[in-house]
């Protein structure tokens, strides 16, 4: 079975990237929600700075991966471009035959 959670994955790293991004930028907005709504009487001193430098870096955590999945989608589309490019020049050499298998007009 080529699906995880319903949704169809490609071979490329990219859909675990935009998980795990949306898991850090998830638990980082639960953990602001919880340290000011619950824990800010509570938090003093060094647990203070421990909790909000967690917050942080989870928040630079899914910062991290959301780069690494624009660089992955401008990779792809790239090569995409590329490939795309070398069937129309191929097309262009042959007349007569598409690169698909199909024959133009004369």
């Amino acid at each position: 079975m080529n699906s995880m959670y319903g949704f169809a994955m490609t071979n490329s790293p990219e859909p675990m990237q935009r998980w795990r991004g949306m898991f850090f930028l998830a638990l980082s907005f639960a953990m602001m929600m919880w340290g000011q709504l619950v824990l800010n009487d509570r938090l003093s001193g060094i647990a203070f700075a421990i909790f909000w430098g967690v917050c942080f870096a989870l928040a630079i955590t899914a910062v991290f991966f959301g780069i690494l999945s624009v660089r992955g989608v401008l990779r792809e589309t790239r090569l995409e471009r590329a490939s795309s490019l070398r069937r129309a020049m191929r097309d262009i050499k042959r007349p007569g035959k598409r690169a698909d298998g199909s024959l133009t007009e004369k």
